[in-house]
């Protein structure tokens, strides 16, 4: 009898443990505002302040990121402001929200990825770095194209184009009524044309200079010099943007353990094409490496 009613015992402890946890886990959030990537500056203004949980109580039964964001987005007005969403239910990668700067033409390129609502992949041959024609070449210096440090193009593929050519490569920019000419490195036995901010730029211009800047690309073929038809449109990946392109991909690497860098490196390409049209993938993902 004592086995019994022990037995019975156990099967009550059991059932009621089971409901207990279920309960629980119904009660549970199933959509995780991430504390360390939660910037609000308007909620700090609004009379009375709004608190972060007041936010997570508002999505506390949501179970769709889209719709969680549409509830939550109104709080976060002002610039800088961002949020990012982790479904648990949902083996997708981490979404940010948050608010967009109007378009400000004087500087088209704000800083740091956390202001963006969900962008859309830009075009397929952007940021491509093999080249068959100088006129690609051309093409890929004028055509925004974010690097990380420096970056190394081959020029292999341009047999036709004598190293007169590719040597002749320079740029022209003006500085406080100062006419500064920089020529763009070119290694006649690799073939290869090297891009860095430092030279380029120096060391004296700040990220905040040289975006705005409108830079001339410039080349000589047959004696005379041609200018392109489009400024230098290559930017060099600023410390806000390293930075939150680092959190990102620790983000990334905590929630997917099983993605490559590889992987990881095409969803973070989302969020530089809502600034740029890409990055060379390649010079992108061996920056990624050296976060390990």
């Amino acid at each position: 009898m004592k086995r019994q009613a022990l037995f019975f015992l156990l099967i009550i402890l059991c059932s009621t443990f089971s409901s207990t946890a279920q309960k629980n886990n119904a009660n549970s959030p199933k959509i995780i505002l991430l504390e360390d990537y939660f910037v609000c500056n308007a909620c700090l203004i609004k009379k009375p302040a709004v608190k972060k949980q007041e936010i997570v109580s508002v999505i506390a039964q949501d179970s769709v990121l889209s719709e969680a964001a549409r509830k939550i987005i109104p709080y976060f007005t002002s610039q800088g402001d961002r949020f990012i969403l982790f479904s648990k239910l949902a083996k997708a990668p981490p979404k940010t929200f948050g608010y967009t700067p109007p378009v400000n033409a004087s500087q088209p390129h704000a800083r740091g990825f956390g202001t963006y609502i969900e962008v859309k992949r830009g075009g397929n041959s952007k940021g491509n770095t093999e080249f068959y024609k100088f006129g690609e070449l051309i093409h890929f210096l004028t055509d925004s194209i974010l690097i990380f440090d420096s970056l190394q193009l081959s020029a292999a593929g341009l047999a036709a184009i004598g190293d007169d050519v590719l040597g002749s490569l320079e740029t022209r920019y003006t500085v406080d009524n100062k006419t500064f000419v920089k020529k763009i490195p070119f290694d006649a036995v690799e073939r290869t044309i090297t891009l860095s901010s430092n030279l380029l730029f120096g060391t004296g211009l700040p990220r905040s200079v040289t975006d705005a800047l409108p830079v001339t690309l410039q080349y000589t073929i047959g004696g005379e010099k041609i200018t392109a038809g489009k400024t230098l449109l290559v930017f060099f990946a600023s410390s806000e943007e390293k930075e939150d392109l680092t959190k990102y991909y620790k983000l990334y690497v905590t929630a997917f353990p099983e993605w490559s860098v590889e992987e990881i490196a095409d969803e973070l390409l989302i969020k530089i094409i809502a600034k740029y049209k890409n990055a060379s993938k390649i010079n992108f993902i061996e920056w990624l490496r050296s976060l390990k």
